[in-house]
């Protein structure tokens, strides 16, 4: 399945299907937004970062979140589910079909590959950015227990960040080169699986974004009393 704004490549069904075995419920391709501005350009590199580091764990059989955009499941497995239906809502339905899936036993694949990779519009407005990564948090919320710690540091890097700036500005500096290094090198590796090398140019910029959009959105996310989705409005 995809959505009406992706764009897949030739052999996108093959590649999916073809990492289907009689144990998997759900695959998972790989989705970077088009690269047509600069700001694109900074969230392709957001895209790029996380969904590698999702695709990364999935490797390591550490289900995370699946796409919406880009995925394939099994219709036993939808089955078994009872589907949407069944559901408890949920503002990030390709997450909750994820894990309903795997409570069933049924295993996932996450691709990082050329034939698997598709292409989504940028989000044009820094307003409508963050009301979609709201929606993303709002739903990253019902994560399991043991990666909100992990989800809160990285998501309140720029908090910490700050504070500690105050204390000591030298363990701060610290800190936020130990982060720009992981950020490189995992640009750098994801960026050579999947031939995207035309995003390096602005990885610098992309740190400066990283810290103060996140500063912003945990702002915004705290002030804001509602989600809109599709259109629709949707009250914490």
């Amino acid at each position: 399945m995809t959505d009406a704004d992706t764009c897949v490549p030739q052999n996108w069904i093959n590649e999916i299907l073809q990492n289907f075995d009689e144990k998997t419920g759900i695959v998972t391709g790989f989705t970077l937004v088009q690269t047509n501005s600069f700001f694109a350009n900074l969230q392709a590199l957001d895209w790029l970062i996380g969904l590698g580091i999702i695709q990364q764990l999935a490797q390591w059989n550490l289900p995370l979140t699946s796409l919406g955009n880009n995925m394939a499941v099994r219709k036993t497995a939808y089955e078994a589910t009872g589907g949407y239906e069944n559901f408890p809502f949920s503002v990030t339905e390709d997450f909750a079909l994820f894990h309903e899936i795997l409570q069933y036993d049924f295993g996932f694949q996450h691709l990082m590959s050329m034939d698997s990779l598709a292409t989504t519009q940028a989000e044009e407005t820094f307003s409508d950015l963050l009301q979609q990564r709201q929606r993303w948090a709002w739903g990253a919320v019902q994560i399991p227990f043991y990666w909100l710690p992990i989800l809160m540091v990285y998501v309140l890097f720029g908090v910490i960040l700050s504070v500690l700036f105050w204390w000591n500005w030298e363990i701060a500096l610290t800190f936020w080169v130990l982060k720009m290094t992981l950020h490189y090198g995992l640009a750098s590796l994801f960026m050579y699986r999947l031939q995207q090398f035309t995003l390096w140019k602005y990885i610098l910029f992309y740190e400066v974004y990283h810290l103060v959009f996140h500063l912003i959105l945990v702002g915004f996310f705290v002030v804001s009393q509602r989600i809109v989705w599709k259109g629709k409005f949707y009250t914490k």
